[in-house]
């Protein structure tokens, strides 16, 4: 994945295995070509990127699915501009694998995925405020299988997401929009 912050740098980040270890490799570097920074990220979980979104003030958020003691998990992380680790989220709700991530000025994010719960595909939503505390997660399951295909936020912290449903007699879309209380 790669994303350019406003100075053009350029934000790179990839999954990786060493052996039978994951971790994931994210740099910066310059209008030049030049190596900014180069961080390594293995903190024993097998974690594995699908998003990435830079903020106005360079701030990386990069989202995906944690796995732990065999189920996956809505994970996300956030690396400041120079590339030191902010916080690190993994959802209590399992079977998610996030797919959209947006912020705001204030450094909130907000993380959409999809999951598979028994016969249930419902969506998860998260929102996580500037220091990583969890505000709110909540799920939304209109039956059949439900897709995450877009997640915008507007100006009074409303989001909106894009859910595509599948189901056997034919598949419908659909935008949910969460309140501030994810309501």
């Amino acid at each position: 994945f790669a994303v350019y912050d406003r100075a053009g740098n350029a934000l790179t980040v990839a999954n990786r295995v060493n052996g039978g270890s994951s971790y994931i490799q994210i740099a910066s570097y310059g209008r030049n070509q030049m190596l900014n920074w180069n961080r390594n990220h293995a903190d024993g979980y097998n974690e594995r990127v699908t998003a990435v979104h830079v903020d106005l003030e360079g701030n990386l958020f990069i989202v995906g699915a944690r796995v732990w003691q065999g189920q996956r998990y809505l994970w996300g992380m956030k690396y400041s501009s120079n590339g030191d680790l902010v916080w690190e989220r993994a959802d209590v709700e399992d079977g998610c694998i996030a797919f959209n991530v947006v912020s705001n000025d204030n450094g909130d994010a907000w993380v959409a995925g999809s999951c598979i719960n028994g016969n249930r595909y419902p969506i998860r939503v998260m929102r996580v405020n500037g220091y990583g505390n969890v505000l709110w997660a909540r799920s939304y399951d209109e039956g059949g299988r439900n897709y995450v295909r877009g997640l915008t936020v507007d100006y009074i912290e409303r989001a909106a997401v894009t859910v595509e449903i599948s189901a056997l007699s034919g598949g419908t879309v659909r935008t949910i929009v969460f309140g501030l209380d994810g309501g």
